[in-house]
């Protein structure tokens, strides 16, 4: 069972979790705008038919797309990865929400928790695939440790769109129903610097062009640089 009550936590800050019909304030969605949020807890269960996963299947279900044309997914952990530092500790999170990311057309998935920038490419378990969320890993806003600068995978591998070991923040700008800009800024610089710019498609827009996304026979979980299926 789950033991962390996180009320140091939960008594600091309030969250919109009444008015997203979620059981309690650890999980949550709200409607910035053109854009439906939903704020996931990488250490509230995600299993089967656990309350989070009941409550986030049904939420990313009703998003109403003619109100918020975009859906982004916030969280701790990330659940892609190639630095030393929290490697895999998303897996077991991934393949339980992956596919609804997917299904559900899920334009970006930010996460923090490493101490640096990492920019993904559009994936579905580990394979490109443009009808899939974004992926970006921006816990660079400082600490007193330093940025995480050692990777797991090196070189660089072919999902990953742009790393960096350093410092630094991101904007997101929705111009319209169809398209955004995400800009990754280093903060170490004397004058503004834009390290990191993509351009967005929104997915559901497109989604007469994309496939089915097939859900998994079982999870599959990633060792190293290799894929094995979970026993």
């Amino acid at each position: 069972g789950e033991r962390v009550s996180f009320v140091a936590a939960t008594r600091r800050f309030s969250t919109p979790w009444k008015s997203s019909h979620s059981e309690g304030p650890l999980y949550y969605s709200v409607n910035i705008g053109p854009v439906h949020i939903v704020s996931l807890n990488s250490y509230v269960s995600l299993a089967k038919h656990t309350p989070q996963y009941r409550w986030m299947e049904a939420d990313l279900k009703t998003v109403d797309r003619s109100v918020t044309p975009w859906v982004v997914i916030i969280t701790h952990t990330p659940w892609y990865n190639t630095y030393n530092l929290h490697y895999l500790e998303g897996e077991v999170m991934r393949n339980a929400v992956e596919y609804f990311a997917r299904k559900y057309h899920v334009d970006a998935i930010f996460a923090g928790h490493v101490h640096s920038y990492e920019r993904f490419k559009r994936l579905y378990f580990y394979e490109q695939d443009d009808c899939a969320p974004l992926y970006v890993t921006i816990g660079d806003g400082g600490n007193r440790e330093g940025p995480a600068t050692q990777f797991k995978i090196d070189p660089i591998p072919s999902y990953t769109a742009y790393r960096e070991p350093s410092f630094g923040h991101g904007t997101l700008e929705i111009f319209n129903s169809t398209t955004a800009v995400f800009k990754w800024h280093r903060n170490q610089d004397t004058e503004a610097v834009t390290a990191d710019v993509f351009y967005l498609s929104n997915v559901h827009s497109r989604a007469k062009t994309c496939p089915p996304a097939h859900e998994p026979l079982q999870p599959s979980y990633r060792l190293s640089t290799r894929v094995i299926a979970s026993s």
